[in-house]
């Protein structure tokens, strides 16, 4: 039985019942192969880790370091998904905003989709003006998980001198429709957001903070 076989069966069980020793069995898992990890820089901020993929399920581990992520983060922040999410909070505290949108003429909001490449994500004008109201936020702390809807409005909130990492489970995926961003100002058409892949060096650095914290229950 294969690290990679044994450790996609440990991070699927974390979303049955959460184990932090499973959580740390997965970090060592990471460590060990860092050289053949997929990682980058999120437009939204943070650290990106793909974990796995299998025919319907997508998991990916996310880290947002104390005071550094704004290094990549886009003033663009509120967004849907074409697929649902489950977001298991492993370490700190993740806050999650709900928006409600109306589609209004005059507004100087718009919704731009949002197109994947190799090289990265490209934001696309539609002709969909908006006025946007945020709904509610809530809160969820480490070994509790939160969930999102496909085609919810929101963002992820993780405070500037704040550090956190979630675990998260993408399901049920529409593929006949692209997700969306809103912009604030929208006098292009387009506007690019290249892959920023991370060094392995810091990519360790990352992931053996994490496992410090989670040992010793930071």
């Amino acid at each position: 039985m294969t690290n990679q076989f044994l450790m996609n069966n440990i991070v699927n069980s974390l979303f049955n019942s959460y184990s932090k020793n499973n959580m740390l069995k997965i970090l060592d898992f990471l460590i060990d192969d860092v050289k053949g990890i997929y990682a980058e820089w999120h437009p939204l901020g943070f650290i990106y880790i793909k974990l796995f993929q299998d025919k319907n399920n997508d998991y990916r581990l996310h880290i947002w370091p104390k005071g550094v992520r704004s290094f990549n983060k886009t003033q663009y922040p509120i967004h849907n998904h074409t697929y649902n999410i489950k977001s298991l909070v492993v370490s700190g505290k993740v806050g999650c905003e709900a928006y409600l949108i109306e589609k209004k003429a005059n507004s100087n909001k718009k919704l731009y989709e949002v197109h994947y490449s190799n090289l990265g994500t490209k934001l696309v004008s539609t002709d969909e003006f908006v006025e946007v109201e945020k709904s509610n936020i809530s809160w969820t702390n480490a070994g509790n998980s939160y969930k999102i809807k496909k085609g919810d409005y929101h963002q992820s909130v993780v405070e500037q001198n704040a550090y956190a990492a979630t675990v998260v489970k993408n399901y049920n995926k529409s593929s006949n429709i692209k997700p969306r961003i809103i912009v604030n100002d929208n006098d292009k058409l387009e506007y690019d957001c290249p892959t920023e892949k991370i060094e392995n060096d810091l990519l360790l650095d990352k992931l053996k903070e994490l496992k410090n914290r989670l040992k010793n229950n930071l």
